[in-house]
């Protein structure tokens, strides 16, 4: 056979090789494009060469490796692989690095699985020399391939799995296999803080102008309660980043509680300035002022959170119960039950969202109570200063029932017909006969002031009975949140 027919024969079985290699591991992986499992925002953080670059590294390393064939290598052998090294397929450059191989993809595959794999045994092969030069000469080889089972444990939360892939990649491959804010991710959603310092302060150091590795850093700071620590983080990356709300807004979020309001006001303002649209900053903001009994500007922002995600269930949990505070109750317990009701609610969040619900049917009928605690007092006021004849008595009286019990009608009948039924449910019946005495009572004693005739003494005593009335609604309040959970603050 000539010469030229073994050149034809042995490139076109290179590029059919290539083509069949091309077909079973997909084309992204044939061009080298590893990356593509990770996030744009993962992969940001390193440089990543283009094909053209990386084929001509692999090309000139083949060609100095021409060297290794021998003197004794036959010129078709030396040929063969001067026609690898032109086609620059998968298959040649597998090949090249084992010869021996018989599955080249295959091969190439369960290698990058073994690196990637936290759970075996460290294979002879990945720990050869094979792997450690492809993660000096293209460290993105590697961290492609390690990042990306890491990506899937994460999708899965389980942060603590995926920490361990990732300090394996850095056992095997060194530190610049992995990403250092990938990892530090990682160890702080698995609570592993001090480790996760670490690699933040890592990350922090490798790029100086990342703000998402200082804010990192300042929640773990915050989880290690350095709180001064953190605060400097904070205001570095809103230094580096100064267009980010939700900088701003954590930053309100830290103080709201220690800090005057107005401070702590003036940094949910710009929060909200620079991220209008956003449901996270809507959400806090509304919180902080909900804190600070800005009932009505809290509303405003749990609706918008709700608006912009509507799949939220905290901001809607936390909008039901402000809605009762503003004493919408049946709006309170109408969201609380609807949020309850869905099904793509994840298990905690199931769990809260019925323990809310479980809170504002039983809050319902005492803020009734409550109302009534508030009428009574305003009457017993009025009668003291101005006593009631006996016909502007009645029409007190006659007044202020009907439409308390207007009011309280209404009311229920705007509830769904599941709420009424789970409003005297077994569990909840003594909550709403106990508010419903007690509203009972409160009416005798209004009518005891407008047709009684009381002296001043009277009044007062009157007053501090219904002082006390109040404290015992309050305290029964009390726990009726304490054993739903409300752990809102």
């Amino acid at each position: 056979m000539s010469r030229s027919s073994l050149h034809s024969r042995s490139c076109r079985t290179a590029r059919r090789r290539h083509r069949c290699t091309v077909e079973e591991i997909g084309p992204a992986e044939s061009a080298g494009c590893v990356g593509s499992s990770m996030t744009s925002s993962d992969s940001s953080s390193r440089p990543h060469r283009g094909n053209s670059t990386v084929q001509e590294t692999w090309a000139y390393r083949w060609t100095r490796s021409t060297s290794m064939l021998g003197p004794s290598a036959d010129k078709s052998t030396r040929r063969e692989h001067r026609h690898a090294v032109r086609c620059r397929g998968t298959v040649s450059r597998v090949r090249t690095w084992y010869p021996n191989a018989d599955t080249p993809s295959t091969d190439l595959e369960s290698r990058m699985r073994d690196a990637a794999d936290a759970t075996g045994a460290v294979p002879p092969r990945a720990q050869g020399q094979v792997l450690k030069a492809v993660a000096r000469t293209w460290p993105g080889f590697i961290s492609g391939a390690v990042e990306g089972r890491a990506h899937d444990l994460i999708e899965q939360d389980r942060y603590d799995a995926a920490a361990e892939v990732l300090e394996r990649g850095v056992e095997r491959f060194g530190e610049r296999s992995v990403s250092a804010l990938l990892l530090a991710w990682c160890l702080h959603m698995a609570g592993r803080q001090a480790d996760a310092l670490t690699w933040a302060g890592r990350a922090v150091e490798e790029e100086p102008e990342n703000a998402d590795a200082m804010w990192l850093r300042a929640n773990i700071l915050f989880e290690l309660e350095r709180p001064e620590e953190a605060t400097a983080s904070l205001w570095a990356a809103i230094e580096t980043t100064s267009d980010n709300g939700r900088y701003y807004m954590q930053l309100a979020w830290v103080q709201y509680q220690d800090a005057e309001f107005a401070s702590t006001r003036d940094l949910v303002e710009k929060g909200l300035e620079r991220a209008p649209d956003d449901a996270w900053v809507q959400h806090i903001a509304g919180r902080i002022y909900d804190y600070h009994l800005r009932h009505r500007r809290a509303q405003r922002h749990y609706e918008r959170a709700v608006e912009l995600e509507p799949a939220n269930a905290a901001a809607r949990l936390d909008l039901a119960e402000v809605l009762q505070t503003r004493g919408r109750l049946s709006s309170g317990v109408r969201t609380a039950w609807e949020t309850a009701g869905r099904d793509s609610l994840g298990e905690a969040d199931a769990v809260e969202a019925q323990r809310t619900y479980d809170m504002t049917l039983r809050r319902w009928p005492w803020r009734w109570y409550e109302w009534a605690l508030r009428a009574a007092v305003a009457l017993t006021v009025v009668d003291w200063i101005l006593p009631a004849s006996p016909v502007a008595a009645w029409v007190l009286l006659g007044a202020t029932g009907a439409l308390y019990a207007a009011g309280w009608v209404r009311s229920l009948l705007v509830l769904p017909g599941a709420c009424r039924r789970d409003l005297i449910a077994k569990g909840r019946r003594g909550d709403f006969a106990g508010a419903l005495v007690r509203t009972l009572v409160v009416f005798s004693v209004i009518a005891l002031v407008l047709f009684g005739e009381l002296n001043a003494l009277q009044h007062l005593g009157v007053l501090a009975l219904l002082a006390i009335g109040y404290v015992e609604w309050f305290r029964r309040a009390y726990r009726i949140s304490q054993a739903s959970g409300d752990t809102r603050h």
